[in-house]
């Protein structure tokens, strides 16, 4: 940004401290003159009275200046990129199509696998379409998920409409572990305690409803989760739970088969 009234040339400075200087010189000669003036006294009230000057004067040099500069400025933090795959109309009572409802849970540090999230407390829900959260470390953390990015688990649950017949692989990326299942069949075992790492499973899907169930949790360090579909042997994209298969070629490839 740039803006005038905030640089002084060193000839203006200079001229600015002599200015000052001469004020003081004023000031203390009528001090001296004062009546029953001490000399401490005078001594004091001129210092003051420097000190003022120069203020004042300075202020003056640099309000008066005409010259442009750049002016340093704090730094910019970039807006977070909104949370991929939020969405609504999620219910909290049972399984939407194109949609997955997650439950997060506080994890203890000795977690290693994942945990049965049946007997743990909930610490909230979150709603969304896809899983697409690539590797990441702090903010923005998992999805709906608020100043936590370690120990904590979130059991996706949702459904999905296959349109046509046929074979479709799925890989799943995690970091740390998760699994994929498809109409109660475990399809990914990507568990256990790891860096990022994918993993791929395929299933044969008539057409109709299917519901699906992702558990994940996330341990110390970087997280991440990524579920992404193709048609068999296919290139593999992003899976929207809202759009039905083999509804492929609506989002950016990731890589081949």
């Amino acid at each position: 940004m740039t803006a005038r009234s905030q640089h002084c040339t060193r000839e203006r400075l200079e001229a600015c401290g002599l200015l000052a200087c001469a004020v003081f010189a004023a000031e203390v000669a009528l001090a001296a003159g004062a009546a029953n003036a001490s000399l401490e006294s005078v001594k004091t009230f001129g210092f003051v009275a420097v000190l003022l000057t120069l203020a004042t004067s300075t202020l003056g040099c640099l309000l008066a200046s005409d010259e442009e500069v750049v002016l340093p400025t704090a730094a910019v933090v970039p807006p977070a990129p909104p949370a991929p795959g939020l969405a609504d109309g999620c219910n909290d009572s049972g399984r939407t199509v194109g949609r997955l409802l997650g439950r997060f849970y506080t994890l203890p540090l000795e977690t290693r696998r994942l945990p049965d999230f049946s007997v743990l407390p909930s610490a909230g829900s979150v709603c969304l379409s896809e899983l697409d959260v690539s590797e990441r470390s702090g903010y923005p953390s998992f999805p709906g998920v608020r100043n936590r990015y370690t120990w904590f688990g979130v059991d996706l649950q949702g459904a999905f409409v296959v349109a046509q017949d046929g074979v479709y692989d799925f890989r799943l990326t995690s970091d740390d572990g998760s699994k994929l299942l498809i109409d109660g069949a475990q399809v990914i075992d990507d568990d256990g305690y790891h860096q990022t790492r994918t993993v791929v499973g395929s299933v044969d899907l008539p057409a109709g409803t299917h519901v699906i169930d992702v558990p994940y949790w996330q341990g110390p360090g970087p997280l991440s989760l990524v579920l992404e579909v193709a048609r068999h042997g296919g290139p593999f994209e992003v899976f929207h739970l809202d759009r039905p298969l083999p509804d492929i070629g609506y989002s950016r490839a990731r890589g081949g088969s």
